[in-house]
């Protein structure tokens, strides 16, 4: 839970993304900032990140399939490339077509 300004917040979380570029965790915390900064695309991307350097927390898979579903209701009408290639269950299972 971030309980202070969500600007300061992103600021440090992206000094330590320059300082540690490959700690998932801080990766995950972005994605997070990104959720209540509304910035679904780039949450995405930061979910992406965090699955990549540790596939195997949950909570990275998580708030990937949260940005993404959020970026479809933003007007986003087919499914990015990634989403096929991230999760091992199939698209149609998450996902019902529009």
């Amino acid at each position: 839970m971030i309980t202070g300004p969500i600007e300061l917040a992103r600021k440090h979380v992206d000094i330590a993304v320059e300082l540690e570029p490959y700690f998932w965790v801080v990766h995950n915390l972005s994605a997070w900032i990104y959720y209540f900064e509304e910035e679904h695309e780039k949450g995405i991307e930061a979910s992406i990140m965090a699955r990549d350097l540790c596939y195997d927390f949950v909570d990275n898979d998580w708030l990937f399939v949260l940005h993404y579903m959020l970026n479809l209701e933003k007007g986003r009408k087919r499914p990015r490339p990634c989403m096929i290639s991230y999760c091992d269950i199939p698209l149609s299972v998450i996902l019902p077509m529009r």
